[in-house]
Protein backbone atom coordinates (compact mmCIF):
# COMPACT_ATOMS: atom_id res chain seq x y z
CA UNK A 1 0.00 0.00 0.00
CA UNK A 2 1.27 3.28 -0.98
CA UNK A 3 2.05 6.05 1.86
CA UNK A 4 1.14 9.97 1.52
CA UNK A 5 4.68 10.52 0.78
CA UNK A 6 4.65 7.98 -2.29
CA UNK A 7 1.55 9.46 -3.53
CA UNK A 8 2.78 12.92 -3.61
CA UNK A 9 1.57 14.27 -0.08
CA UNK A 10 3.44 15.76 3.00
CA UNK A 11 1.31 13.84 5.53
CA UNK A 12 1.85 16.47 8.52
CA UNK A 13 -0.58 19.34 7.08
CA UNK A 14 -2.76 16.38 6.69
CA UNK A 15 -2.28 15.17 9.96
CA UNK A 16 -3.08 18.53 11.49
CA UNK A 17 -5.79 19.56 9.29
CA UNK A 18 -7.21 16.17 11.08
CA UNK A 19 -6.70 17.98 14.57
CA UNK A 20 -4.01 15.57 15.42
CA UNK A 21 -0.45 16.25 16.41
CA UNK A 22 2.30 14.87 14.09
CA UNK A 23 4.59 13.98 16.84
CA UNK A 24 2.13 11.48 18.14
CA UNK A 25 3.02 9.34 15.36
CA UNK A 26 6.95 9.39 16.02
CA UNK A 27 6.66 6.35 18.91
CA UNK A 28 4.70 4.01 16.65
CA UNK A 29 2.45 2.80 19.25
CA UNK A 30 -0.05 5.96 19.45
CA UNK A 31 -3.62 5.13 20.37
CA UNK A 32 -6.20 7.33 18.26
CA UNK A 33 -10.12 7.95 19.12
CA UNK A 34 -11.79 6.54 16.42
CA UNK A 35 -13.63 9.68 15.25
CA UNK A 36 -9.99 11.35 14.33
CA UNK A 37 -9.05 8.39 12.49
CA UNK A 38 -11.86 8.60 10.28
CA UNK A 39 -11.10 12.49 9.89
CA UNK A 40 -7.55 11.45 8.80
CA UNK A 41 -8.24 8.79 6.37
CA UNK A 42 -11.17 11.06 4.72
CA UNK A 43 -8.18 13.97 4.54
CA UNK A 44 -6.13 11.60 3.28
CA UNK A 45 -8.00 10.18 0.80
CA UNK A 46 -9.47 13.69 -0.42
CA UNK A 47 -6.01 15.14 -0.82
CA UNK A 48 -4.31 12.01 -2.38
CA UNK A 49 -6.78 11.00 -5.02
CA UNK A 50 -6.03 6.96 -4.42
CA UNK A 51 -9.83 5.89 -3.91
CA UNK A 52 -8.09 2.62 -2.25
CA UNK A 53 -5.46 4.67 -0.23
CA UNK A 54 -5.17 1.90 3.18
CA UNK A 55 -7.47 -0.52 2.58
CA UNK A 56 -7.52 -4.46 1.31
CA UNK A 57 -10.34 -6.80 0.30
CA UNK A 58 -11.25 -9.13 3.38
CA UNK A 59 -13.58 -11.95 3.60
CA UNK A 60 -16.65 -11.99 5.73
CA UNK A 61 -15.91 -14.21 8.01
CA UNK A 62 -11.76 -12.77 8.56
CA UNK A 63 -13.93 -9.28 8.88
CA UNK A 64 -16.58 -10.55 11.05
CA UNK A 65 -13.79 -12.05 13.46
CA UNK A 66 -12.35 -8.22 13.32
CA UNK A 67 -15.72 -5.97 14.11
CA UNK A 68 -16.82 -8.48 17.23
CA UNK A 69 -19.65 -9.72 15.06
CA UNK A 70 -21.28 -12.25 18.21
CA UNK A 71 -22.13 -9.45 20.08
CA UNK A 72 -22.80 -6.73 17.70
CA UNK A 73 -25.52 -6.46 14.75
CA UNK A 74 -24.87 -6.90 10.77
CA UNK A 75 -25.90 -3.71 10.17
CA UNK A 76 -23.49 -2.08 12.93
CA UNK A 77 -20.80 -4.32 10.92
CA UNK A 78 -21.48 -2.85 7.84
CA UNK A 79 -21.66 0.95 9.38
CA UNK A 80 -18.07 -0.05 10.58
CA UNK A 81 -16.95 -1.19 7.41
CA UNK A 82 -18.19 1.84 5.46
CA UNK A 83 -16.63 4.31 8.12
CA UNK A 84 -13.39 3.10 6.64
CA UNK A 85 -14.76 2.84 2.61
CA UNK A 86 -17.37 5.32 2.06
CA UNK A 87 -14.88 7.95 1.31
CA UNK A 88 -13.41 6.05 -1.18
CA UNK A 89 -15.32 5.26 -4.91
CA UNK A 90 -15.87 1.52 -3.80
CA UNK A 91 -18.71 1.39 -1.45
CA UNK A 92 -21.64 0.66 -3.70
CA UNK A 93 -23.74 -2.25 -2.21
CA UNK A 94 -22.20 -4.41 -5.06
CA UNK A 95 -18.35 -3.82 -3.89
CA UNK A 96 -18.98 -4.39 -0.09
CA UNK A 97 -20.42 -7.41 -0.99
CA UNK A 98 -17.38 -8.68 -2.97
CA UNK A 99 -15.41 -7.35 0.04
CA UNK A 100 -17.37 -9.45 2.18
CA UNK A 101 -16.97 -12.22 -0.64
CA UNK A 102 -21.14 -12.55 -0.51
CA UNK A 103 -23.27 -12.06 -3.14
CA UNK A 104 -25.08 -8.51 -3.12
CA UNK A 105 -28.93 -10.02 -2.63
CA UNK A 106 -27.18 -11.98 0.71
CA UNK A 107 -26.31 -8.62 1.67
CA UNK A 108 -29.61 -6.84 1.06
CA UNK A 109 -31.23 -9.93 2.67
CA UNK A 110 -28.96 -9.91 5.78
CA UNK A 111 -29.44 -6.10 6.26
CA UNK A 112 -33.20 -5.84 5.98
CA UNK A 113 -33.60 -8.32 8.26
CA UNK A 114 -31.85 -6.20 10.77
CA UNK A 115 -34.65 -3.26 9.38
CA UNK A 116 -32.42 -1.44 7.32
CA UNK A 117 -31.35 -0.82 3.86
CA UNK A 118 -27.68 -0.50 2.40
CA UNK A 119 -28.45 2.98 1.23
CA UNK A 120 -30.30 4.19 4.46
CA UNK A 121 -27.11 3.14 6.46
CA UNK A 122 -25.18 4.74 3.68
CA UNK A 123 -26.59 8.28 3.95
CA UNK A 124 -26.57 8.02 7.99
CA UNK A 125 -22.61 7.16 7.95
CA UNK A 126 -22.21 10.05 5.16
CA UNK A 127 -23.81 12.33 7.41
CA UNK A 128 -22.15 11.31 10.45
CA UNK A 129 -18.98 12.35 8.32
CA UNK A 130 -20.09 15.17 6.84
CA UNK A 131 -20.64 16.56 10.50
CA UNK A 132 -17.34 15.48 11.60
CA UNK A 133 -15.41 17.40 8.79
CA UNK A 134 -17.61 20.42 9.19
CA UNK A 135 -17.26 20.71 12.72
CA UNK A 136 -13.79 19.33 13.38
CA UNK A 137 -12.09 20.87 10.06
CA UNK A 138 -11.91 23.99 7.88
CA UNK A 139 -11.94 21.43 4.58
CA UNK A 140 -14.23 23.29 1.95
CA UNK A 141 -17.35 21.81 1.13
CA UNK A 142 -16.38 20.66 -1.88
CA UNK A 143 -13.49 18.77 -1.59
CA UNK A 144 -15.91 17.16 1.65
CA UNK A 145 -18.65 16.48 -1.10
CA UNK A 146 -15.89 14.74 -3.68
CA UNK A 147 -14.69 12.61 -0.53
CA UNK A 148 -18.08 11.57 -0.05
CA UNK A 149 -19.00 10.60 -3.11
CA UNK A 150 -20.72 13.20 -4.43
CA UNK A 151 -20.70 14.72 -8.07
CA UNK A 152 -20.66 18.06 -7.23
CA UNK A 153 -20.76 20.28 -3.76
CA UNK A 154 -24.77 21.32 -5.02
CA UNK A 155 -25.86 17.55 -4.66
CA UNK A 156 -24.12 17.20 -1.05
CA UNK A 157 -25.44 20.91 0.23
CA UNK A 158 -28.96 19.18 -0.62
CA UNK A 159 -28.16 15.53 0.77
CA UNK A 160 -26.92 17.30 3.83
CA UNK A 161 -30.26 20.01 4.07
CA UNK A 162 -32.52 16.83 3.81
CA UNK A 163 -30.43 14.82 7.04
CA UNK A 164 -30.23 18.06 8.88
CA UNK A 165 -32.52 20.52 8.04
CA UNK A 166 -29.74 23.28 7.06
CA UNK A 167 -26.80 23.79 4.67
CA UNK A 168 -23.57 22.38 5.41
CA UNK A 169 -22.28 26.35 5.63
CA UNK A 170 -24.58 27.52 8.33
CA UNK A 171 -24.77 24.03 10.14
CA UNK A 172 -20.67 24.86 10.09
CA UNK A 173 -21.29 28.84 10.93
CA UNK A 174 -23.33 27.58 14.28
CA UNK A 175 -20.70 26.27 15.86
CA UNK A 176 -20.13 23.28 18.02
CA UNK A 177 -22.69 20.58 17.68
CA UNK A 178 -23.67 17.71 20.04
Amino acid sequence: MPTLRELGVDPDPVIRAAGLGPCLFDDGVSLLPFAALVRLYTLCVARTGCATFGLRAMPEKKFLQLTGAQSSEFSDDIRRLLRTRLTSNHCSADDIAHLLTMHRRTLSRRLKGGGMGYRAITNEIRFEIARQLLQDTQVPLAQIAAALGYSEASAFTRAFRRWSGQTPTTWRDEGPHE
